[in-house]
């Protein structure tokens, strides 16, 4: 009997995040407001995320909110806002996220779902949020 608990015990553990691989993080991803594609890849060992679309009429099509005066001029569309990923096997952490919409850069990770999401935790000191993207291709 304790060998039957046991094969049903493993048969309703959840499969854990090391069966999903860190490059599951890689395409395109569409920010959880609909206004934008994210295109992840890699970048050498790391990863990082470029802007490939925007919608024009849900904001400036420029980095306006950039504190460095000198940046706020240039397109949004191509601009690479995560890098510095470095694998885990839960996904890629330790990396750095820009939000255009703020200004504001935020450590991140990069955590792909069982269910074909991405998670992406951004955090400025203790204080944490998380964004799910879904996957455009």
């Amino acid at each position: 009997q304790i060998a039957a608990v046991f094969a049903l015990c493993v048969a309703l553990t959840p499969v854990s995040a090391s069966a999903i691989a860190p490059t599951d993080a890689f395409g395109v991803w569409v920010t959880p407001d609909g206004d934008g594609h994210v295109e992840i890849a890699p970048c050498g060992p790391s990863a990082c995320g470029t802007i490939i679309w925007g919608d024009r009429s849900s904001g400036p099509s420029t980095d306006v909110k950039n504190p460095d005066a000198a940046l706020r001029s240039r397109p949004l569309i191509g601009l690479r806002i995560l890098e510095g990923y470095r694998a885990s096997a839960a996904g890629w952490i330790s990396g750095r996220v820009y939000d255009p919409k703020t200004g504001n850069t935020y450590r991140s990770e990069l955590l792909p779902q069982e269910s074909g999401a991405l998670r992406v935790k951004g955090c400025l000191g203790p204080i944490c949020r998380t964004e799910t993207w879904r996957r455009v291709r």
